[in-house]
C-alpha cells in the first residue's frame, strides 16, 4: 500500500503506514488486512455492507469470461488519455476490481507511473479485488464520506456505482477528470424481457453536474451471446435488478440456457471546474 493516499475517517488527517496499520497523527489506527485492503468504514455495528459473497462471485465469474472487456478497454483508454506521471486515480465503487485492475495494468504497460485507488463499501468485494491485483490501494469506505484528502485526486472513475457528486468534487482537483459509465436505454433488454411482464428502458440522460463541463460523450453498444444458464444467472445476479425482483420472476431464468443480450453503455467524461 502506498503512503498517504487515504485520510483518517475520524479526524480527516493524513494516514501513514505504521507496520501493518495506517495511523494518523492523532493515533487513530486502522489495520491493513492480510489481503492488503484497509477498512475505513465507520460503523456502530458489526454489519456487513454492500454486495455479499454470492453477488461478488457472480460478478467475478461473469466478468472473467470477457464479455465486458470492450468496456474495460474503453475505460482504460480514457484513463490513459488523461493520465500523467505521478497522477492519482480513484475507482469509486470498484467492486471486485475488474475495471480497476484493467486500468492499473494498462498504465503499467504504457509506463505511466500513477497511484490507483479503489473504494467500495463491501469487504468481501475488496478481498477478491486484492487477489486480482495487489498493486492497487484498496479501502472499504462509503462513497458518501470518502476517506481521501481534499483536492488530491486527478481522475475519478465511476462505473454503475452509487456516488455523491459533492464528495467527488471535494477530492477531485481543479481541472480533474470524472469518467462515468452509465447504462443506456437498451442495456440488457432481452434479459429484462424474460424476467418482467412489462420491461422498462433505462433513463440515460447525460447528468448535469453544475461546475463540471462535458468533454466527451461516447456510446458503446454490442451483442453478448451467453451460452449457459450459469452465465445468464451470473449476469442477472450482478445487476441491481436482483434486489427488487420477486422470486417468481427470477425463476423465469431457470430454464434458459442460451441468450443473446444487448450491452448498451454510455461513457461520459467531465472536467471539474472549481
Amino acid at each position: 500500500m502506498t503512503n498517504q493516499v487515504f485520510s483518517c475517517p475520524v479526524c480527516k488527517e493524513f494516514l501513514t503506514i505504521a507496520g501493518n496499520s495506517l495511523k494518523c497523527k492523532n493515533n487513530h489506527s486502522f489495520d491493513i488486512s492480510k489481503r492488503g485492503y484497509v477498512n475505513l468504514l465507520l460503523s456502530k455495528h458489526n454489519t456487513n455492507h454492500g454486495d455479499d459473497k454470492n453477488m461478488v462471485l457472480s460478478r467475478r465469474d461473469f466478468l472473467n469470461l470477457g464479455y465486458y472487456s470492450k468496456l474495460a478497454n474503453v475505460v482504460s483508454g480514457k484513463v490513459e488519455q488523461y493520465a500523467f506521471s505521478n497522477c492519482c486515480i480513484l475507482d469509486l465503487g470498484c467492486g471486485e476490481g475488474y475495471y480497476t485492475s484493467h486500468i492499473k495494468e494498462n498504465l503499467d504497460k504504457k509506463c505511466i507511473n500513477g497511484t490507483v485507488l479503489g473504494i467500495d463499501i463491501s469487504k468481501t468485494a475488496l478481498d477478491y479485488a486484492c487477489r486480482r491485483n495487489p498493486g492497487i490501494n484498496y479501502a472499504v469506505a462509503s462513497a458518501f464520506d470518502l476517506p481521501i484528502p481534499t483536492d488530491s485526486v486527478d481522475i475519478v472513475v465511476n462505473i454503475f456505482a452509487p456516488h455523491d457528486i459533492g464528495e467527488i468534487g471535494r477530492v477531485l482537483k481543479n481541472n480533474g477528470i470524472l469518467i462515468m459509465v452509465l447504462p443506456q436505454k437498451k442495456h440488457l433488454w432481452e434479459l429484462k424481457e424474460i424476467v418482467y411482464d412489462k420491461p422498462y428502458e433505462n433513463e440515460s440522460p447525460v447528468p448535469d453536474f453544475g461546475n463540471y463541463s462535458l468533454s466527451e460523450d461516447e456510446e458503446l453498444t454490442y451483442k453478448i451471446n451467453l451460452s449457459s444458464n450459469d452465465e445468464i444467472a451470473n449476469l442477472f445476479a450482478m445487476t441491481p435488478y436482483v434486489y427488487n425482483t420477486s422470486i417468481e420472476d427470477k425463476e423465469k431464468l431457470n430454464s434458459i440456457n442460451e441468450l443473446t443480450v444487448t450491452a448498451d453503455f454510455r461513457i461520459a467524461v467531465f472536467k471539474n471546474k472549481k
